[in-house]
């Protein structure tokens, strides 16, 4: 089957979940409390506001309805948006990302199971990102106050989520507010997630500092899944019991213990844990055994890194696990498309339910996006290739899309800012919400594969910028 038939395909498929999600919560509410009662009266059905949500790109109300229903008098009022806005709750859009995401679980494809590097493992990446939004003194656990006082710095929700590397897809997403954040209890939530939803598969977890715990660790070896988790210097160098600055692959064992007696001060194998964090591996213990992998390596003039991992040295060298961890920036990127390409940043709401189901409908949006430009890239590739240089610790990994044309310096990918708003205006053109909904035409289909094909961005590896740190600023309304 060719691409064209693939996505369309695919459309169809996406059409319907989210119709077949509309219609069965439509007809919830409306015996529930009344909402939707009336499907021919409202201007805003419950299915184009699903859809109006998934394709927001910013701006105001008004903007998003005129994008999508048009212009005139057929485009529905803020105030009907917003009443609409209020009688969606949020689990409507918990469950459309849940549905969609469901079409794309077959992605799992050979060529990517059975790549040499992963070894049959898919690479999971667990990160956190702020969303600010307005402050409302009625919500006050998403404000952050200046320090005894009532003053009010920001405001903001914290999005953890889970992201399949390979099919670049988010597939658990956590929200916690601003004030009392926990990525640490995220993470745990999600691997359960994980468990419950996919029992047989083999994950390897990859997260950032500030994630590692004991109990984290104990939870991915009682499940029988493993993990990459980056330490802070401090904590790498307590467990190592040596400088960062030495490279180093070392199995350690400890035993962490609440105690502080003399015994256990002078013991190097015992590692004191505070009691509670200790009981949450096991409930009433003192004494609990610990094994872990830490590898320390130079990144920089004057820089090391050190991860600790579960993986053994015979599976991942300490090179593959370097470079299994720098797959981690996948996530950063995908954070950044979706504030700024897919436009989850430029809220259109002050509460907090109303803004976690923009930021929902937005993943969806992306996800689509991305199994799209997975589609265009597989139709244009020969196959991934994999690089063995002399030295099998330093195997490269390329993806399947990348294609060096002839006479060029550079490898080549697909644009996907431009893709975003490409299969956006496309999406637009068929769910335009006038009464006359198209059938899905395939030449608009091939015209969106070969303008998402022409726009190309050269690959040049081993870059690298300053990463310039600036509060996460929220747009106001009144500058949009």
């Amino acid at each position: 089957m060719n691409v064209v038939h693939r996505i369309k395909n695919l459309y169809k498929a996406v059409n319907q979940a989210i119709r077949s999600v509309a219609q069965e919560e439509s007809r919830n509410l409306s015996s529930n409390s009344g909402a939707y009662s009336r499907p021919g009266s409202q201007k805003v059905d419950l299915e184009s506001y699903i859809k109006m949500g998934v394709l927001h790109a910013g701006g105001t109300l008004s903007d998003v309805a005129a994008n999508y229903f048009g212009q005139g008098s057929i485009r529905p009022s803020a105030s009907a948006l917003s009443q609409a806005k209020r009688k969606t709750p949020l689990y409507i859009a918990e469950n459309v990302f849940r549905k969609t995401n469901s079409l794309y679980i077959k992605q799992y494809t050979d060529h990517k199971r059975d790549n040499p590097i992963l070894k049959g493992y898919i690479p999971i990446l667990i990160d956190g990102s702020n969303e600010p939004i307005p402050p409302d003194i009625s919500e006050p656990e998403y404000l952050i106050l200046k320090k005894n006082t009532a003053i009010i710095i920001r405001a903001g929700i914290h999005i953890n989520a889970a992201y399949d590397a390979l099919n670049r897809k988010y597939l658990r997403i956590v929200f916690q507010d601003q004030k009392n954040k926990d990525e640490r209890e995220a993470a745990k939530e999600i691997i359960e997630w994980f468990k419950k939803t996919y029992p047989d598969e083999k994950f390897i977890f990859i997260m950032d500092r500030g994630y590692f715990s004991y109990s984290l660790s104990a939870l991915c070896n009682t499940y029988g899944y493993k993990y990459v988790i980056r330490m802070k210097d401090r904590d790498y160098e307590a467990l190592a019991l040596q400088s960062i600055d030495v490279p180093a692959d070392q199995q350690v064992d400890r035993i962490l213990t609440w105690h502080l007696r003399k015994e256990e001060r002078e013991d190097p194998q015992m590692k004191y844990l505070a009691k509670r964090s200790l009981q949450e591996i096991e409930s009433s213990a003192e004494w609990v055994g610990f094994s872990a992998r830490l590898v320390s390596f130079k990144i920089g003039p004057a820089s090391y890194e050190g991860l600790i991992t579960n993986l053994s040295s015979d599976e991942f060298s300490a090179a593959a696990l370097k470079l299994l961890y720098h797959g981690r920036w996948k996530i950063e990127s995908s954070f950044s498309w979706l504030k700024y390409g897919v436009g989850a940043k430029r809220i259109l709401s002050r509460k907090a339910e109303y803004i976690k189901q923009e930021i929902l409908f937005s993943m969806v949006f992306y996800n689509l996006c991305s199994e799209i430009d997975l589609m265009i890239e597989d139709s244009e590739a020969k196959g991934t290739c994999i690089e063995d240089t002399k030295n099998t610790d330093t195997v490269e990994l390329k993806s399947a899309c990348e294609n060096k044309e002839k006479g060029t310096r550079y490898e080549y990918q697909p644009n996907f800012t431009k893709a975003i708003r490409s299969i956006r205006k496309f999406l637009v053109g068929q769910w335009h919400s006038n009464g006359t909904r198209k059938q899905i035409s395939i030449r608009r289909i091939q015209d969106l594969v070969e303008e998402i094909s022409r726009e190309k961005l050269p690959i040049r590896p081993g870059r690298s910028f300053p990463r310039n740190m600036h509060p996460n600023r929220l747009i106001p309304f009144q500058y949009r």
